[in-house]
């Protein structure tokens, strides 16, 4: 495969992910971190070959797909972290303005569905050269580097552990 396309093939927000995961740690230098994210792509890219069975023009047609949706996905993420955060503060005062709470509970499950949608719209765009075979070995696919990234952020300390690391103390209200 020329490096063209390896270039090309920028994955979705899990090569993003994992890419950050591998490349941003501390002591890396920007050649370091160039090369861990070559050696990323390439191992992304023979796993879309053997793992999902995509060939050299699927794997084309895939990289502007998932960079449209990987920018996009990224957005509703932000924008969730945001109202994430402006909850927790409204929370943490002692006299909680209940209409901004209601507002904030309302815009998540907003984005929600916004994610939700935008996967659907996703899965169609890709349905037009992926068998729906090859869609649900990529979700799988796409899943498991999800996972292995967080795991490697986690190991760095850059993210809250997973399940009941993100909870505040028992009894205590739930953390957002």
């Amino acid at each position: 495969m020329t490096r063209a396309l390896i270039a090309m093939v920028g994955l979705t927000f899990v090569l993003g992910r994992a890419t950050d995961a591998v490349g941003q740690a501390p002591q890396a230098v920007p050649s370091d971190r160039a090369a861990a994210q070559d050696r990323v792509r390439e191992r992304v890219v023979r796993l879309l070959r053997e793992r999902v069975g995509l060939s050299d023009d699927q794997l084309r047609r895939l990289a502007p797909i998932s960079q449209n949706f990987d920018r996009r996905r990224q957005a509703i993420f932000r924008e969730e972290r945001a109202t994430r955060q402006t909850l927790r503060r409204e929370l943490s005062v002692e006299s909680s303005d209940q209409a901004r709470v209601a507002a904030h509970i309302d815009q998540l499950f907003a984005l929600q569905r916004r994610r939700l949608d935008l996967a659907a719209e996703e899965q169609r765009e890709l349905a037009a050269f992926m068998t729906p075979v090859q869609r649900a070995r990529y979700l799988a696919l796409q899943e498991h580097l999800r996972r292995r990234a967080e795991e490697m952020r986690r190991r760095r300390g850059d993210a809250p552990p997973r399940g009941g690391g993100r909870r505040g103390p028992p009894g205590g209200p739930p953390r957002f």
